[in-house]
């Protein structure tokens, strides 16, 4: 299965480390709910319930929704989640982005050696160790 683009900042490693990119994947194959989800990644659905209220409906790289609660026949709290925007690959402003091999056959002969040109000399300060982000622009 492909994975989907997602990066992940896990900030505190823990128990619930990369959840929501976890979450992502899983429920790229189809809405799910709560218990199912709990019963993936081995938690329990009230500690579950505690941790993914922060993921519900913000992200810019991808967004989680979930229907309202419903009681199980057992009496706990759930919902069904489901991916609302599908994933995709965010650049983070002032850096380029990075060029393949088809991008580069699809482009105009002119900006393809451009390009050529630039991923060399990138490649040559990489090598010599002078690179830096903030160099970028002065290609």
């Amino acid at each position: 299965m492909k994975k989907l683009p997602f990066y992940r900042r896990p900030g505190r490693v823990g128990k619930f480390t990369g959840l929501k990119e976890r979450m992502v994947w899983q429920l790229s194959k189809g809405p799910l709910t709560g218990t199912e989800l709990c019963a993936i990644f081995g938690y329990s659905i009230g500690e579950f319930n505690k941790v993914v209220g922060k993921y519900i409906g913000v992200g810019k790289v991808v967004s989680i929704s979930a229907t309202e609660w419903f009681i199980r026949d057992d009496g706990a709290r759930d919902r069904i989640y489901q991916v609302e925007k599908k994933a995709k690959v965010v650049v983070p402003r002032g850096r380029s982005q990075v060029f393949t091999r088809q991008t580069l056959l699809n482009v105009d002969p002119d900006k393809r050696q451009a390009c050529i040109d630039k991923a060399s000399k990138r490649a040559g300060f990489i090598k010599a160790g002078l690179y830096f982000d903030e160099l970028e622009s002065a290609i």
